[in-house]
């Protein structure tokens, strides 16, 4: 039992302490056994333990500069991704945020830490709820097992702090969990209705897993829509509505935004000089505000309504703006 824990300790400390630039050697093995977990090893017994894990395929490099770990479980530059993702991530309350961080720091080894040109202030605008990740944790169990689930829905009072909306309790058969522009949202329908429904999950707090079936995703109007390939680039926003037939006139030199906006889900219909004729299939709210961000380059054509709405908001954004 012994050997076993001297072994695990060893591969330790060369992940935490080594890499091509800092090396150790057998002597700065054994004082380090010693020192962090009370070991007392034998030359011998390092040599032979080290002659182990390269036999079991990890890249250890014992050349007479020293000792030390080639290759990790994620290179340097895959961690600092990752730490990169979690400060962008709004869905992570500040806590986890720097917990994840320092986990995933000590996986690049002490002079990863030291040498990082990331730092935590703790200051991100991120999310107040700090049951994000018990609440994914429920619904992917939800979602296995096909169950209903119920939570509270909550909005932001004035001192930005997360409060019940007045309908109180959601009871919904969630489907799928899909990350869009730095947000989880979950993918339901809500009981007593025929569509789909789309909820923040950092705004979902007490949730429960109910002992009743979920409703099946083929018996709920619009189903052949939804599916987490198509609703990351065909939605520009979460907002309900059925998707919809949408023509656009827009400049070419928007066209990178809409593949950003849109990927492979829109087709060019027309191509006349430096405009282009668009169509796509999105919800009419959520365009609205797509179009509205991109007044100066792009103009609804169709749907009538949806044109006419925008016109509405034009004007009444621009009597704010002119009254003086």
């Amino acid at each position: 039992m012994r050997r076993k824990v001297n072994i695990l300790r060893i591969l330790q400390i060369l992940e935490k302490y080594t890499d091509q630039e800092h090396r150790l050697t057998q002597q700065d093995i054994i004082d380090l056994m010693k020192e962090e977990y009370g070991i007392e090893c034998e030359r011998k017994a390092v040599g032979r333990n080290l002659e182990t894990l390269k036999q079991a395929g990890l890249e250890i490099d014992t050349a007479r500069s020293g000792i030390c770990l080639l290759s990790r479980r994620f290179e340097k530059s895959e961690i600092r991704l990752l730490i990169d993702s979690v400060l962008a991530s709004r869905y992570i309350d500040n806590k986890h945020s720097g917990d994840l961080i320092a986990k995933l720091a000590e996986e690049g080894g002490k002079y990863f830490s030291e040498g990082s040109h990331l730092s935590y202030n703790g200051k991100w605008d991120k999310t107040p709820n700090k049951s994000v990740f018990f609440t994914i944790e429920i619904l992917d169990e939800a979602i296995a097992k096909h169950k209903k689930v119920q939570f509270v829905y909550n909005g932001y009072n004035m001192r930005k702090k997360l409060v019940p909306l007045r309908r109180g309790v959601w009871k919904v058969s969630p489907y799928f969990l899909l990350l869009h522009n730095q947000r989880y949202y979950l993918i339901c329908n809500d009981d007593g209705a025929d569509d789909i429904a789309y909820y923040r999950v950092d705004r979902i707090t007490d949730i429960i897993i109910l002992d009743e079936y979920a409703r099946p995703l083929d018996s709920v109007d619009g189903y052949e829509d939804v599916s987490p390939d198509m609703l990351d680039t065909a939605f520009p926003y979460f907002l309900d509505g059925k998707p919809e037939l949408i023509v656009m006139r827009c400049h070419k030199s928007i066209f990178a935004d809409l593949v950003d906006w849109f990927g492979s889900r829109f087709t060019v219909t027309k191509n006349d000089g430096d405009y282009l004729e668009v169509t796509l299939s999105a919800p009419k709210k959520a365009m609205e505000y797509w179009a509205l961000q991109y007044g100066e380059k792009a103009e609804i054509i169709a749907p009538a309504s949806l044109r006419e709405r925008i016109v509405e908001v034009i004007k009444m954004m621009s009597f704010k703006y002119n009254n003086e």
